[in-house]
């Protein structure tokens, strides 16, 4: 329990301001006006209150639960089959991230161009079409 309460106080700090900022981020779309800000205050208004409900969960049933639940490592026992299958696929998933980066980085002008040659029908055809939120009459 000593040690739940300890974690708690650690990472409290931490906690609480990526909660607010969070929050703060949604605060604009609650005094939207017209039909987005509308569309958009329900959607605030639970992302916020879901934020907030998440960071009280953080900081008092986490640590407890922790405190029951988790034991010290000498307490372990080997890992089984399941585990070493598991830990080889994830090291073979990165061994393939880090070849791709390793790419990436030895070939990043070719890398660009690339890139804008992948993206350039994207904005060819994004141009063509008409940007509306919402037409203002309804059909039939």
């Amino acid at each position: 329990m000593v040690a739940g309460l300890n974690g708690a106080k650690q990472i409290g700090f931490t906690v609480v301001s990526m909660s607010t900022s969070l929050v703060a981020v949604f605060i604009p779309l609650l005094f939207m006006g017209g039909l987005i800000g509308r569309l958009f205050h329900e959607f605030a208004v639970t992302l916020s209150l879901a934020i907030l409900v998440s960071g009280v969960i953080s900081l008092t049933l986490t640590p407890v639960l922790c405190s029951r639940f988790l034991r010290a490592e000498s307490t372990y026992r080997p890992p089984g089959i399941f585990y070493r299958m598991c830990e080889r696929a994830f090291n073979w998933l990165l061994s393939g991230y880090e070849a791709g980066l390793k790419w990436v980085l030895r070939f990043q002008g070719s890398r660009w161009q690339l890139r804008w040659l992948r993206r350039w029908p994207q904005y060819f055809y994004t141009n063509q079409y008409p940007k509306v939120f919402s037409h203002n009459r309804t059909p039939g």
